[in-house]
């Protein structure tokens, strides 16, 4: 059960001031309550107890603390933050680019075949299937350089789609300018495109 209705007032305090994020901290010394917080699902219900920046700032400290993306909020913010200003997309995408389990497994995705089955690059590979700004989307990827970033960056060149030929050709003129060498820039690439 999750614990986010109970701790949502700590949460929205936490948010905003360091001397509430170090009370939220040692509220979770409990080992059932940080599971409560870190590790029990979120769901739908959960989503109008904090506000969208709320969430983004609480996904992030659930990350530092080894808990999942949780795909609900993930979805529920990137419709928040379509039509928000750039950084907060930026921010919410660096949520699941920083994720130790998303870049574990993104590592070992190198084939469009392959499946995701973390929360956290099953919702990137979908937000890169329909971003509405791909460039955007691969300038991001580009910024983190994880390898859940270069499986965006995988994801958006093998789309089979007009936009596709868009981003590989702005990769391309990308690594021309900066040199950079075909180690690096196979990353981005699936290895069924290579």
């Amino acid at each position: 059960m999750s614990l986010v209705p109970l701790a949502a007032a700590l949460i929205r305090l936490a948010a905003t001031d360091v001397g509430y994020q170090r009370n939220l901290t040692s509220a979770t010394a409990d080992a059932l309550a940080l599971q409560g917080l870190v590790d029990s699902a979120i769901g739908e219900q959960d989503l109008p107890w904090l506000s969208p920046s709320e969430w983004l700032w609480f996904l992030q400290w659930r990350r530092d603390r080894g808990g999942a993306t949780a795909e609900v909020v993930l979805r529920h913010l990137e419709e928040q933050f379509r039509y928000g200003p750039r950084y907060l997309q930026f921010s919410l995408r660096g949520v699941v680019l920083l994720d130790p389990a998303a870049n574990a497994e993104a590592a070992y995705l190198v084939s469009e075949r392959q499946e995701a089955e973390g929360s956290g690059l099953r919702w990137l590979r979908s937000h890169a299937l329909e971003a509405a700004q791909p460039l955007d989307l691969a300038r991001d990827a580009l910024q983190f350089g994880t390898p859940a970033a270069w499986y965006v960056l995988r994801t958006l060149t093998a789309a089979r789609e007009g936009r596709s030929s868009e981003v590989r050709a702005w990769l391309g003129r990308f690594t021309g300018a900066r040199r950079l060498d075909r180690e690096t820039t196979t990353q981005w690439r699936f290895e069924d495109d290579r």
